[in-house]
């Protein structure tokens, strides 16, 4: 199924069974009116649709021919560039390219609490306090705009997502406009059964301000997923469009790009005071039905009917749902080996073989070389410890025999891939006139932070390069001959490997080290001493850029760092192991789901047989077990008022006095001293310090796990994982000792 809309009986099936309550559905939908099922396009439209469908599949293919002719006629882009003719291997294939959207950070506004009243007297009366007063630590913390607001969070982590693996199955979207104050639910299915989503982000842009914005799973059931967008009335007009899809299955990290799917969802948000309602209830009725498609058992697409719908996505997720998988994280742990915790992995790429020959000149072959430069490139990189490292083949034969340049390149990336790699090493010789090296690396289209990385790894490179008496080129980008772009308008990468390396979540280079046919280059290529001098200084580069010398392996967390050695602490007790390989997010805010979670590691992840089932807080998730056993052990409470009254709030993050009680708690719960003093009043901004949190914020200044931040204890300010390191080790090497 492409994109359909409205069904308040789909609605109530995929909520109950992501655990919400019929009535609590209902009420959200009261003032609706509510659907059966999907009105059925008529035959004509669907007729018309597939026609369309045709015309763009013959288009697809004669673009396919085209581009084919390019990379058939390498003389004309020699003609035209003036680069090595025989790297034509990386032409760009425009069917082949599958990326994400570029994203844009957007901070959510910070939200100030509100004061909660509570009673002090017994010691029992007490620990009711601050269980009710998590809302301050749960609920008082937010503000009316939050809810939109922290949707449009940074995306980074979107561009380190390899290639959409699997097909949608449906789309929908429950409101085609939201009227403030309101809720936008969206449902997002995949066709295969067996696929169990361990997590998963929502991306949308919006057309009012260009921002991209992201949203977390509410809920999760199998192959299937739910996300929930909260509007306040101060929320602008606006029109959303949805544009991909991130999500977590089987260890592995895909991106789903929605325009190249052909999935186009979108709605409104219109406001309540405006005209905007009733022009919206007037075409709205006038308005052609959405159709519903899916594929039969041969693999074609058909039109389905609205109850068939209702019935098929309701058989799926029940089906889901009764097949609950084992956690995600302990699912994780299993399959991913502990030597490649917190390491980089980077493949090396010998580019050309013994089938698809490269350059020659002066009786030397590119294809013989690049093999040697890359394995002595290999060889000076496993010596770090922060990296896990790869060929791509072990021999100058084609890994592929019989198959084409283009899918033999394709391939080499999908293997990378397939090794859960993050940088993608091309490396090659030039001919055709000139001297000395350079290095390509990802233009600016659909990722910032790749470009960036590839940027400065290429300076690294030449600079080490040059340092060999090689002539420097120039770090360089080269964009595509065919016009296409990514949402922002940038133009796509030429070569394949770099184009299809991005698409793959990966920082792919071309390192071009001399020219074969210029006498005083090929003169130093005859020494196999300098070719394994190549090899090494790329791997150089390579460990200085990505801190590959630290046990840690960890790029944003190096020797001198105020943080390194409480990181490195938590690390060796794998408490926090990072948020991705060889990425800490050191100065990145902890969230709720995150630092419960390490609580749960530190208490050494029991088995939970009980605890609280909040409606935010869905089976299979990293966090799942680790919230469970919080709420059975009185260290969480959820929400106790409010718009999110009666959740736990996952993706919130955290604040320093809501970190302090859960310490508290936790503390309490190990049976440590808990005892308090009047030390924290002499802070200058004690009282701010909301009345749920004064008791553990008075405990946590007494034992040194609150020491100031900068002269103040900032009881409302979100947390960094460095910070929340040093809490940690804190905890245990002071807190828990008394």
């Amino acid at each position: 199924m492409k994109f359909f809309r409205k069904g308040t009986a789909l609605m109530l099936a995929l909520a109950m069974t992501l655990g919400m309550s019929e009535s609590a559905v209902l009420a959200a939908n009261a003032e609706k009116t509510e659907t059966a099922g999907i009105v059925e396009e008529t035959q004509e439209q669907a007729v018309q649709e597939q026609q369309t469908e045709t015309e763009e599949v013959q288009q697809d293919k004669d673009q396919e021919t085209e581009q084919s002719d390019e990379t058939k006629t390498p003389e004309t882009e020699e003609k035209e560039e003036q680069i090595d003719s025989q790297d034509d291997e990386d032409l760009k294939q425009t069917e082949t390219t599958e990326t994400g959207a570029e994203t844009q950070e957007a901070a959510a506004e910070e939200t100030q609490p509100e004061t909660e009243e509570v009673q002090e007297s017994a010691e029992e009366t007490q620990t009711v306090q601050e269980e009710t007063g998590e809302n301050t630590e749960d609920a008082v913390t937010e503000a009316a705009p939050e809810a939109a607001a922290a949707a449009m969070e940074s995306t980074e982590g979107i561009e380190d997502l390899p290639a959409v693996a699997h097909d949608i199955e449906y789309v929908y979207v429950d409101e085609e406009a939201v009227y403030l104050p309101g809720t936008q639910n969206i449902a997002i299915g995949f066709a295969d059964d067996s696929l169990v989503l361990d997590g998963a982000t929502l991306y949308g842009t919006s057309e009012l301000t260009g921002e991209t914005m992201e949203w977390q799973a509410a809920a999760l059931a199998g192959n299937s997923v739910l996300f929930t967008v909260e509007y306040t009335e101060e929320q602008p007009e606006d029109m959303i469009s949805l544009t991909s899809l991130a999500y977590h299955a089987d260890g592995i990290d895909y991106l789903m790009d929605f325009q190249q799917q052909g999935i186009e969802a979108s709605y409104t948000v219109v406001s309540a005071q405006s005209n905007a309602r009733a022009a919206y209830a007037s075409s709205a009725e006038e308005s052609p039905a959405v159709s519903v498609y899916s594929l039969n058992e041969n693999g074609e697409e058909v039109q389905i009917s609205g109850d068939s719908v209702e019935e098929t996505i309701g058989e799926v997720l029940n089906e889901a749902e009764s097949d609950a998988a084992e956690p995600a994280l302990a699912r994780s742990a299993k399959s991913t080996s502990s030597s490649k915790a917190g390491k980089r992995v980077i493949v090396i790429c010998a580019g050309h073989d013994s089938t698809h020959i490269g350059a020659s000149g002066l009786g030397l072959k590119e294809e013989e070389l690049t093999f040697k430069v890359a394995k002595y490139c290999k060889e000076a990189l496993e010596k770090y410890p922060g990296v896990e490292v790869y060929m791509d083949r072990d021999s100058v034969a084609c890994k592929y025999p019989g198959e084409g340049t283009v899918y033999c390149l394709e391939q080499r990336i999908k293997d990378a891939a397939a090794l859960g790699a993050t940088t993608f090493v091309d490396v090659h010789f030039n001919s055709g006139g000139g001297t000395g090296a350079e290095v390509y690396y990802p233009n600016k289209s659909y990722s910032q932070n790749i470009h960036k990385d590839g940027e400065a790894l290429a300076n690294a490179i030449l600079e080490n390069l040059e340092a060999l008496g090689l002539y420097n080129r120039g770090a360089k980008v080269k964009n595509c001959t065919t016009g296409d772009t990514d949402g922002a308008g940038n133009l796509e990468d030429y070569y394949t490997s770099i184009n299809e390396a991005k698409a793959a979540g990966m920082t792919g280079i071309i390192v071009e080290h001399a020219f074969l046919d210029n006498a005083q280059d090929a003169s130093k290529l005859y020494s196999e001493s300098f070719l394994k001098q190549l090899g090494e200084a790329d791997a150089e580069a390579l460990a200085d850029h990505y801190n590959l010398r630290d046990p840690m392996g960890f790029e944003d967390v190096r020797d001198g760092d105020w943080y390194y050695d409480t990181v490195s602490y938590v690390y060796d007790e794998g408490i926090m192991t990072g948020m991705r390989d060889g990425y800490f997010g050191a100065v990145e805010t902890i969230d709720r789901s995150q630092f419960v979670t390490t609580l749960y590691r530190m208490e050494g992840e029991p088995d939970v047989k009980n605890g609280k089932k909040f409606p935010d807080v869905p089976e299979n998730m990293f966090f799942t077990d680790a919230v469970k056993w919080a709420s059975q052990n009185g260290i969480v409470t959820g929400y106790t008022e409010g718009a999110k009254k009666g959740k736990f709030g996952p993706q919130d993050k955290i604040t320093r006095e809501q970190m302090a009680t859960m310490f508290y708690r936790y503390a309490k719960y190990k049976g440590y001293d808990t005892s308090t003093s009047a030390a924290w009043k002499n802070f200058p901004d004690a009282g701010k310090v909301t009345d749920f949190a004064q008791t553990a914020v008075a405990w946590a200044v007494k034992n040194g796990m609150i020491q100031g931040d900068q002269g103040k204890l900032n009881p409302q300010t979100n947390v960094s994982r460095a910070v929340a390191a040093t809490l940690i080790q804190r905890f245990l090497t002071e807190a828990a000792e008394k």
